[in-house]
């Protein structure tokens, strides 16, 4: 399997609550559109969600919605000091939205945790109460970053965790794995899980937001890859049971980070797949976390 650049999305369209980026992006069908929800940050860098939609022939933003739709928390809550998505999917009739929410530490780090917030028509979420998936002994600093995947009357939950902090790029940055584990809930989470994805040491400090999709005879879970050089770039890895994983090391082989001064010079990260026309997309955020946009991959004949 291989991709192609198909090239920034253009947004003709800005709100005054949104100063920046388009942060995270995951995305869903609903009827003849894409409904890209992402995280969008004020003017003192906070993010909240939102999202637009793009028309699935053309890929031109439609529209922006006028408004945030899943706001942060009250104070001293998991989710107070910002949050972006973390996966959508569509479980009877109904569309669950994951997302990473921020909140600050007794040693004042941010740290990250997972929650949810559910909707019938995809624009009206409603908070889940509590983080349904929080720090531990298995993610001290982050446990989040949950996609869903429902197989034989099961619900499979990836997620990144990790309890270290590493020096990169002048400043002490968090390090994570990839976890699953499985459940016949959709919102009750064990509190560990199966280590299944390991970044490498050597090269990164970090494998986050994982994206599980089935395509065909096998399961894809993509990825964002945070690198030692701070090229950010984004990673897959496939299995045929859920348990074992191979890293398809050359599926991006291809793909290049864009020349100086283009929008994604520097990254290519929070990997957003989504299956149209029996083709895999992937929306991604480009330089500083989606500050320059949002870009695209298609795969190839």
């Amino acid at each position: 399997m291989k991709f192609k650049k198909f090239g920034k999305i253009k947004v003709p369209f800005r709100r005054k609550w949104w100063n920046s980026h388009i942060m995270s992006p995951v995305a869903i069908e609903i009827k003849s559109i894409i409904r890209i929800y992402f995280g969008a940050l004020d003017r003192k860098g906070i993010s909240r969600i939102t999202f637009l939609d793009i028309n699935k022939k053309n890929y031109k933003v439609i529209s922006v919605s006028k408004k945030i739709i899943i706001d942060l928390g009250k104070k001293n809550k998991f989710d107070s000091n910002g949050l972006f998505p973390a996966s959508v999917t569509r479980i009877n009739n109904k569309i669950y939205l994951f997302y990473t929410g921020f909140s600050k530490n007794k040693e004042n780090e941010i740290i990250s945790q997972g929650g949810l917030a559910v909707s019938s028509d995809g624009e009206k979420f409603i908070k889940k109460n509590k983080n349904i998936l929080k720090n531990n002994n298995e993610g001290k600093i982050v446990r989040a970053g949950i996609s869903l995947l429902k197989f034989r009357k099961r619900f499979f939950h990836f997620y990144s965790a990790g309890s270290e902090w590493k020096l990169v790029g002048g400043k002490f940055r968090p390090t994570y794995n990839i976890f699953y584990q499985s459940s016949k809930s959709v919102n009750i989470l064990k509190e560990k899980g199966n280590l299944i994805i390991k970044y490498n040491k050597k090269k990164e400090h970090g494998l986050g937001r994982p994206q599980i999709i089935k395509y065909e005879d096998k399961f894809y879970l993509f990825y964002t890859i945070r690198t030692l050089n701070m090229k950010y770039f984004l990673g897959c890895s496939s299995s045929k049971n859920l348990k074992i994983w191979k890293k398809e090391s050359n599926m991006f082989k291809n793909i290049k980070h864009g020349k100086i001064n283009t929008f994604d010079s520097s990254m290519i990260y929070f990997p957003c797949p989504i299956i149209i026309n029996k083709k895999i997309h992937i929306f991604y955020s480009a330089n500083n976390f989606g500050k320059s946009g949002m870009g695209l991959l298609i795969q190839k004949n």
